[in-house]
């Protein structure tokens, strides 16, 4: 229960557009290609969205198991 809280405040804390292609792509398995459509963008743009939004989930989930609960290394796709 705690990792899910941990996981979810980390999702909440994207950028809305990172966000937002993070759980089309991987969340409710959008293919790649039907996302762009949905979110109006280009297909490139979602795929850099979902990889800066997975680097950013790692670094924060990495830092709650090695103890160290804070922003992941690299904060470029949180929202502040």
């Amino acid at each position: 229960m705690e990792l899910r809280r941990v996981l979810t405040s980390a999702i909440d804390d994207l950028r809305v557009g990172y966000c937002t292609s993070f759980l089309l792509h991987d969340v409710e398995v959008s293919r790649i290609t039907r996302s762009p459509l949905l979110l109006r963008v280009r297909v490139g743009t979602v795929k850099s969205r979902v990889h800066r939004a997975r680097l950013f989930l790692r670094g924060r989930l990495a830092g709650y198991m090695t103890g160290e609960l804070g922003a992941a290394p690299d904060d470029s796709a949180s929202s502040s």
